[in-house]
Formats: structure tokens, sequence, C-alpha cells
């Protein structure tokens, strides 16, 4: 069953929807929420009785692995390409406005 909406529906939710439309525009946005809801519409059709549903569209799976702790870097190392350091901490800006 193909829908169509009004201009007055359209109009409905394209305030409702907080959208913003010019009017010369409108006659596109009534075709296009039309085909939207007919594409959806043909979708509902679709026999999916011996469909199983997804998770993802991919077969894919997690694959787990075991958390082992490993030797890191050094604070020399971590700090190397460091702009600006303050003893073994990097000094970054100040972003806290103070009260007046």
């Amino acid at each position: 069953m193909a829908m169509n909406l009004s201009k007055e529906e359209v109009l409905k939710i394209i305030f409702l929807a907080r959208l913003s439309t010019k009017e010369e525009n409108l006659d596109q946005m009534i075709n296009d929420f039309n085909n939207v809801l007919n594409y959806v519409d043909a979708l509902s059709k679709v026999n999916v009785d011996n469909i199983e549903p997804l998770a993802h569209v991919h077969e894919s799976y997690n694959i787990y692995r075991e958390d082992v702790c490993g030797n890191g870097l050094t604070t020399e190392e971590a700090l190397l390409n460091t702009s600006d350091r303050s003893g073994s901490f990097i000094r970054v800006p100040l972003i806290i406005e103070g009260e007046s």
C-alpha cells in the first residue's frame, strides 16, 4: 500500500522534528518523505520467517586474548617527545579559570 503524505502532514513533521526548509524545497521534501515510507513499506512485505536475527551484519566474533603484563615505557621514554616538561611530568597550559 503506497503511502502519500499530504503537504500539511509533511509540514507538521518538519515542525515536530525542528527542521527548516524553504517553500521551493517543500515539494521535493514531500516526495522524499513518501519515497522513504514506500521503501519501508516494501521492506515490511519481505518474508523473514526463517531468518535468524543478527547481532552484526558480518559473521565475526570477539577474539579474546589473555591480558598479559609486559614491559612498558620508562618515564624518560614516555617524556621524550614532550614539548614542555617539569621534572617527570608533562606541563600543560592552565585551562581552569579562577574566580574573580
